[in-house]
């Protein structure tokens, strides 16, 4: 039992030294309606982030809705 007991803790200390996945933000040339003051970073496929006031959007078909 102890044997696995180790080997559990091992995996889980290897776990913890990956990094998380980076996603990647690409600008938008959308205006956030939210303080009109900077565009939309695009985070994801359908959501967008403003770097100004940190408000978050998601787009469905031609509008974007507060998360």
């Amino acid at each position: 039992m102890t044997k696995q007991l180790d080997l559990f803790m091992q995996t889980r200390d290897d776990d913890a030294l990956i990094p998380p996945p980076v996603m990647e933000a690409f600008a938008s040339n959308i205006l956030c309606p939210n303080c009109m003051k900077e565009n939309l970073v695009q985070i994801a496929e359908h959501d967008y982030s403003c770097q100004k006031c940190g408000q978050d959007f998601i787009k469905t078909d031609k509008s974007l809705r507060y998360k």
